[in-house]
């Protein structure tokens, strides 16, 4: 496809017109950014930083009250938001190697992880309602994965009619 682009000089009166080619599908599909694995992996090492971090927190918690200087003493708290800062510095890294839309939602991950941890270092239970919640984030997740492997069908939002 042509487009048509003119080029004014200072006096706002035309000079040249310049043609522009636009790149056909098939050269979008070679042009197409994909999320790399090492940033998929990065994410569900934050995943597992994240929850333990939250195991942390809640052990860190039982001994928590209102004054500051215990709460800084208190290691487990600390640690937890060690964890949660580098956490947060490698989710930054990782999301340099791929799509938002992709990486991010792993994280969610992080809510089955917490769950399983809790129930194995905690003891605390897993019901049937949880165990649905759990399915349906993985569920969540591998839709959102493969919703990114197939965004190729739409490159351009004008051409699928959207602003």
């Amino acid at each position: 496809m042509k487009s048509k682009i003119k080029v004014y000089n200072d006096n706002h009166k035309a000079d040249s017109t310049v043609e522009i080619h636009k790149a056909s599908s098939a050269d979008d599909n070679s042009m197409q950014r994909t999320t790399k694995p090492w940033a998929v992996m990065l994410v569900l090492f934050c995943t597992i930083i994240m929850s333990f971090s939250q195991i942390l927190w809640k052990i860190g918690s039982a001994s928590l009250g209102l004054d500051i200087f215990k709460a800084l003493a208190d290691l487990p708290l600390v640690f937890g938001f060690l964890l949660y800062g580098l956490c947060a510095v490698l989710l930054i890294f990782a999301l340099r190697g791929g799509d938002l839309s992709t990486l991010y939602p792993v994280l969610a991950l992080s809510f089955v992880l917490t769950n399983l941890l809790a129930w194995l270092i905690l003891g605390e239970d897993i019901n049937l309602f949880k165990w649905i919640g759990i399915f349906s984030i993985v569920a969540g997740i591998s839709f959102i994965g493969i919703g990114s492997r197939n965004s190729h069908h739409i490159k351009n939002r004008g051409e699928a009619g959207l602003p």
